[in-house]
């Protein structure tokens, strides 16, 4: 089963890259992608990676915006 947080992920990530092909929180991609390939039953295990992940993503987010002005 997969959760909505995964597929919200996956669409965050997926929309990041088509605006920008700058590489960001690498090293938080790769463990919660190897944590959804250990979890794939229990995907809300991954949870707490995924939402560190979403604040990197965030942060980078309003770094971009703030040297585009």
């Amino acid at each position: 089963m997969t959760s909505g947080l995964t597929r919200d992920l996956c669409l965050s990530v997926c929309v990041h890259r088509a605006r920008n092909t700058e590489s960001v929180c690498i090293n938080l991609q790769s463990q919660i992608l190897n944590c959804y390939k250990e979890n794939r039953e229990q995907t809300l295990q991954c949870s707490d990676l995924a939402k560190t992940y979403m604040q990197c993503i965030d942060a980078a987010k309003k770094v971009s915006v703030h040297y585009r002005l």
